[in-house]
């Protein structure tokens, strides 16, 4: 007798390999794999997870559910027709082709093949032929909702058992058009479970008095494993797709119980089955639908920080792995200067390439240290993924839709305090003839720029954009540092004298020289007006845009 269900239980594996779905699982684990690692590439320019990451740590639960699932179907009974499992393999099969692993969910695969079968049963529709229709009208649909209850319950423990170091990162744009981040939570589990068929080989029906409690029309079975496959899919932005996937199986908890309630009188009134069927297919329409609605009005949490950078993804047995780094925590210093986004952090980084150190402000808005040294064969990114920026700021008309004004803006008054501090004349200055020359710069400065408003916009193109750059330079290098000042004083006391007073030559000299000083002031006006003027037509053109 035990050796007669050996053999059935070993026979029942190598059947197994008759069924489609089988080698559409193989086929579609690589192709999925195959996708994101192409999208990680493209968006970060590296992979991030390795091929097989969406079955990673699903294989115990998987194992565990279909041993209780067999178990549980072989003490109750009800057959299953090969017929059947081949018109599920084919419904699946056809969610598989769309690359939606949120289509796997047992409520889908089982729950719509069941509604389908009814509708063509209802309409006297032939499968193929009549005997093949006769097989797959004569499974028991009461049977079948209770075995997609089950498969339902291992996708929430699914869900619920996500974590965050486990999903993965991706970027969009936002309604500003800046990059943010977010993070899709995507898990796949194989549930093997020997399901009974026609055949001779077995019977229980001498040793459980109570069996079968679904009608076989035989007391007579052989086994087969069928390979299940569960999924689930969803993105979560504004969120941590840990704490959103527990919403989400909180959620489906509760399609769970009304389920089960449903289940109990459904077993008394088995002509309610397609209502079950009905609420199941809806209520998991429903709370996918209301999950992306949720996250789709609110701003995400991997947007640019000013006051740090946000870990978008951290890619497994990585140098920050290993220091204990933890998506969706700040970096706000890297080497005890201050970062705010991903450019500054590898400009830093490059300059001491052997040992990191950062300052993270964790999940509570507390301040920790990690720090660890970097070995030669490991990247200098530490295996950190932020939110890509916009390229630098650059005038040429063809990546005008490239420029972040808001980026121009910054670095254009960062460069005006630059000039004021490091090389206008104020530095220089030492007796009253100097700043009473420096005053009146000032007020010529004041002047100009009140007016500046008044002047006309110019036009962009590829010779103002290089004299801007050009004048700017220009500039830096005829202005003299302090210290080369201070050795001039001592070396050269009379050359001082001859810039604040001019040449003692002639006449006409003594007369042009306030002239070149004002020439020089007019241009750097020139300058600022002009940049700060073309800000103003880019800025009024991405308006104009928004507007269309």
């Amino acid at each position: 007798m035990w050796m007669d269900w050996l053999v059935e239980i070993g026979l029942g594996i190598l059947r197994v390999t008759w069924q489609p779905l089988l080698y559409a699982a193989i086929i579609f684990t690589f192709w999925t794999g195959y996708k994101r690692i192409e999208k990680e590439r493209k968006q970060f320019g590296h992979r991030i997870f390795e091929m097989t990451a969406e079955w990673k740590g699903t294989w115990l639960t998987g194992l565990l559910f279909g041993l209780l699932l067999s178990v549980g179907i072989l003490l109750t009974g009800g057959l299953i027709r090969y017929e059947w499992m081949l018109f599920v393999s084919a419904i699946t099969l056809l969610f598989l082709l769309f690359n939606q692993t949120r289509l796997l969910s047992p409520i889908y695969t089982i729950g719509i093949s069941a509604l389908t079968i009814w509708l063509l049963n209802f309409f006297d529709v032939t499968i193929i032929n009549q005997t093949i229709s006769d097989a797959i009208y004569a499974v028991d649909l009461v049977f079948v909702s209770y075995i997609m209850l089950v498969l339902f319950l291992a996708e929430i423990i699914l869900v619920a058992t996500t974590k965050r170091s486990r999903t993965f990162p991706g970027l969009e744009k936002s309604d500003r058009g800046k990059f943010v981040g977010f993070h899709s939570a995507k898990r796949l589990v194989f549930v093997p479970f020997f399901v009974p068929i026609q055949g001779t080989a077995l019977q229980l029906e001498q040793w459980l008095p109570w069996w079968p409690v679904f009608e076989m029309g035989s007391t007579t079975f052989s086994l087969m494993l069928f390979p299940a496959i569960i999924g689930f899919q969803q993105r979560f932005h504004s969120t941590l797709s840990d704490h959103g996937a527990k919403q989400l199986a909180k959620k489906l908890t509760l399609l769970f119980v009304v389920l089960v309630a449903l289940a109990v009188g459904l077993y008394m009134y088995p002509e309610w089955v397609y209502v079950f069927l009905g609420v199941a297919v809806v209520g998991r329409i429903v709370i996918q639908w209301a999950t992306f609605v949720s996250e789709s009005g609110k701003r995400s949490i991997y947007s640019p920080q000013p006051d740090g950078i946000k870990i978008v993804g951290i890619i497994p047995h990585s140098p920050a792995d290993e220091m204990g780094l933890v998506v969706g925590e700040k970096i706000v210093r890297v080497h005890d200067q201050p970062v705010s986004n991903e450019h500054e952090f590898y400009e830093i980084m490059r300059v001491n390439q052997t040992y990191c150190k950062l300052s993270v402000k964790n999940l509570d808005e507390e301040i920790r240290f990690v720090q660890r040294p970097i070995y030669q064969n490991e990247r200098h990114e530490l295996g950190l993924v932020f939110v890509k920026e916009k390229p630098k700021f650059s005038l040429q008309p063809s990546l005008t839709e490239e420029i972040d004004l808001d980026e121009v803006v910054t670095a254009t008054e960062k460069n005006q305090q630059k000039y004021h501090q490091d090389g206008s004349l104020e530095n220089f200055s030492t007796n009253s003839e100097e700043k009473q020359f420096l005053s009146g710069w000032n007020d010529q400065d004041k002047l100009e720029s009140s007016d500046a408003e008044k002047q006309p916009k110019i036009e962009q193109s590829n010779d103002s954009s290089l004299y801007f750059l050009e004048s700017d330079s220009s500039e830096q290098d005829e202005l003299e540092s302090p210290a080369q000042v201070s050795q001039e004083k001592l070396d050269a006391p009379d050359k001082r004298a001859d810039r604040l007073t001019g040449p003692k030559h002639t006449e006409q000299e003594k007369i042009e020289e306030p002239k070149n000083r004002e020439n020089k002031i007019n241009e750097k006006a020139l300058y600022e007006d002009e940049l700060m003027s073309l800000i103003e037509e880019l800025r009024g053109n991405e308006d104009d845009k928004k507007n269309e």
